[in-house]
């Protein structure tokens, strides 16, 4: 198989998982593993700031994490390394 095959190939598979996961959130492929999934949602965290310049003021800092949304791959067991 030539090299511009092998790509042709590995992006054409990418794109089916990538469809099959925006549809259905998971695909099991035998022999080779399953991929799924995880939304994560946005996170807010409150911080004291004693230890900053405004820790007088008894100022608090709010940051937060955007939402996420993570592909998980579980191999099968026995999968070569």
């Amino acid at each position: 198989m030539k090299q511009s095959e092998k790509e042709s190939f590995e992006q054409a598979l990418v794109e089916c998982i990538k469809t099959q996961l925006i549809r259905k959130g998971k695909l099991a492929i035998p022999g080779f593993g399953s991929f799924s999934v995880s939304h994560r949602s946005a996170t807010l965290t409150e911080t004291d700031n004693s230890n900053g310049p405004a820790a007088s003021s008894g100022e608090q800092r709010m940051s937060v994490s955007p939402p996420k949304t993570i592909v998980l791959f579980n191999p099968e067991i026995g999968l070569p390394s």
